[in-house]
């Protein structure tokens, strides 16, 4: 019996000494072959997997990008579509702090693997849904939507709220797992629990827009009559109380740039689909 413990401590401690070695392997390698003259993201390859790197912003855009998100978080009136402001952290800090959390909530995401100051590595999780729904047949499209939809939702339920859920920003693996990633901001620094929750809708529809057709749009807004709660549903469509200034914005559109296109027919999208009593 004594022997039988003494084998199995053995191969415990041996195990243990082998997963630090790899750590400081990998931690070597990273700062060896993979940090110098690297871009900002960067996928690489160690022992047969795939893991991706990411550096913290360069310091003259962080600032530039801090002072626009302060004075949008003031002067916007919709608070569910105010930035997030970054407060005392840095982007990077906060994406640490989230990847951490994701695995505390049991959220599906990258997980967090090494990290220092200025940068961060993470599992490869797959590739991003929009890429994912851009190859899909046309008819087939859809179909996988309404799931991002419900990962989404479920993420609210665990207590999760990413800010921005674009179709860039969930992740598909080759088993059709659906991951979360890319939190470089928390609604809740400036929002409370109902407005981050309408925030999430309202980007997501933003985004969906780009990979479907009209008729598939419909289907979206009775996906989201039947599955948003109430009070989401009446956030989003304070947009009617900005209907005026929307329909004058509409008759200038072949004159905006690509992105308030985007957002202006997504209000459009959600007063003429929403509906309380459904």
């Amino acid at each position: 019996m004594y022997f039988k413990k003494l084998i199995f401590f053995s191969c415990t401690f041996f195990l243990i000494l082998q997963s630090i070695t790899h750590a400081n392997d990998l931690h070597f390698f990273i700062l060896e072959k993979i940090l110098p003259n690297s871009p900002r993201i960067k996928a690489f390859e160690w022992h047969g997997k795939k893991y991706w790197l990411k550096k913290s912003t360069l310091h003259k855009f962080y600032y530039l990008e801090w002072l626009g998100r302060e004075i949008g978080a003031l002067t916007i009136p919709i608070t569910f579509l105010k930035p997030t402001p970054y407060r005392t952290k840095s982007p990077l800090d906060i994406e640490k702090g989230r990847l951490l959390q994701c695995e505390q909530l049991n959220i599906k995401c990258p997980r967090l693997v090494e990290y220092d100051k200025d940068w961060l590595i993470t599992t490869d999780e797959g590739v991003s849904s929009e890429d994912f729904i851009r190859r899909l047949p046309a008819n087939q499209k859809y179909e996988f939507v309404p799931k991002l939809l419900r990962t989404i939702l479920d993420n609210q339920k665990k207590g999760f709220y990413h800010g921005r859920y674009y179709l860039r920003d969930m992740l598909i693996s080759s088993k059709g797992e659906i991951s979360v990633f890319d939190f470089e901001e928390n609604p809740l620094y400036i929002m409370n629990l109902e407005e981050a929750k309408a925030r999430e809708i309202f980007h997501f529809i933003v985004s969906v827009s780009t990979v479907l057709n009209k008729a598939e749009m419909q289907k979206l807004g009775a996906c989201l009559n039947k599955n948003l709660e109430k009070k989401t549903k009446k956030l989003l469509l304070i947009f009617k109380d900005y209907k005026k200034m929307l329909t004058f914005f509409d008759f200038i559109k072949p004159y905006l740039g690509r992105d308030f296109v985007r957002f202006l027919d997504a209000t459009f999208f959600i007063i003429r689909n929403l509906d309380l009593c459904k």
